[in-house]
C-alpha cells in the first residue's frame, strides 16, 4: 500500500494512522451491527432449506422425480425475483404520485 501513498518530506511528522482494529471494534459494539448479523444468519438459514431440503423432500416424501423436484424448488425464487421487480414499480410510482417516501418504504409500522 506504501506505493500508492504519496511520498512524505522525511522531515514532516508522520500523521497519525488511524488503528483499523478499534474500528471494527466499535461496529461489533453497535445493536445495528448484531441485527444485521442475526438477520444476515437467519435469512440465510432459509436460502439453506429451500436449496438443499426442499428438493429432496419433494423427492423422497411427496414421490416427485428429481426433475419436478428442481422445477417446485426453483418456484419460490422465480416469484421472489418477479414480486421485487413488481414491489419496487408500485413504490416508485406510490412516490411519484406523492405519497409520503416513508409511508412507502414502511407500510407494516403503520
Amino acid at each position: 500500500m506504501q506505493a500508492l501513498a504519496p511520498a512524505r518530506d522525511a522531515a514532516a511528522p508522520a500523521a497519525a494512522e488511524p488503528d483499523e482494529g478499534s474500528a471494527f471494534g466499535m461496529l461489533l459494539k453497535r445493536k445495528a451491527t448484531w441485527a444485521i448479523i442475526v438477520a444476515n444468519f437467519v435469512n440465510h438459514f432459509n436460502y439453506f432449506i429451500y436449496l438443499n431440503w426442499m428438493p429432496m423432500y419433494f423427492n423422497k416424501v411427496l414421490g416427485f422425480n428429481m426433475r419436478a423436484s428442481a422445477l417446485y424448488s426453483f418456484l419460490p425464487w422465480v416469484v421472489m425475483a418477479v414480486m421485487s421487480y413488481v414491489a419496487g414499480w408500485v413504490a416508485d410510482t406510490l412516490v411519484n404520485n406523492g405519497v409520503d417516501r416513508t409511508l412507502v418504504r414502511t407500510p407494516h409500522t403503520r
